[in-house]
């Protein structure tokens, strides 16, 4: 099953508080920085494809 709307947006919330962490540890150009902000980069996009489903539902609905 997949993470909802609200899991992605708690995890997204949690990545950036990690990344603006670690980034100041190691220094931005750190390769865990860019790992951690790849990461972060794929739970926004995954927010973005999930909220365009549900507009595209709402669309089929009316």
């Amino acid at each position: 099953m997949s993470a909802s709307i609200d899991e992605i947006i708690a995890r997204i919330e949690k990545l950036r508080r990690e990344l603006g962490e670690l980034g100041e540890k190691e220094g931005l150009d750190d390769p865990s920085v860019l790992t951690k902000s790849e990461k972060l980069d794929k739970a926004i996009n995954e927010y973005y494809e999930r909220k365009q489903v549900e507009v595209f539902k709402k669309k089929e609905e009316i």
